[in-house]
């Protein structure tokens, strides 16, 4: 099987459907890959029919009221996820929200200034490398 062949003619059949050129070489690579599946030719009239239908198919409106799947919109988090009730949960209710879980950075900085007193308190520099390197691999075990 000569897929270049396929390609080349592919390439040229789209040509003349007027597709440019890069839509040109998009079928010509489904055909060839399409020829390879299934390890003999294809027909270009049956490929270019599938390859119009999968294109127009991201610009159909599929069960609902915004639009097309591709079209860009905006949707605040307060929408109720069930537009005809509006007692439904918001996305925000769905999201899950982790900014708040550690507080602010003055908590954390608070409880890494109170540490770094303790540390302090040890007299022996190597008692004190012993219990940094202990709590920093509590830490790690630890962490969630």
């Amino acid at each position: 099987m000569n897929y270049e062949k396929i390609y080349k003619r592919a390439k040229i059949y789209a040509i003349k459907r007027r597709f440019t050129e890069e839509e040109a070489e998009d079928f010509a690579q489904n055909c060839a890959i399409k020829a390879f599946e299934i390890n003999g030719p294809v027909n270009f009239e049956y490929m270019y029919l599938n390859h119009c239908d999968f294109e127009r198919a991201d610009k159909r409106i599929l069960s609902g009221p915004q639009g097309a799947i591709t079209g860009f919109r905006t949707i605040s988090l307060d929408t109720p996820i069930d537009s005809s009730d509006s007692n439904s949960s918001c996305l925000d209710e769905l999201i899950g929200d982790q900014r708040n879980d550690l507080g602010d950075r003055g908590e954390i900085n608070e409880i890494r200034g109170t540490i770094e007193m303790i540390f302090n308190l040890i007299k022996n520099k190597r008692t004190k490398e012993w219990a940094e390197k202990t709590y920093l691999t509590w830490l790690s075990e630890n962490a969630f």
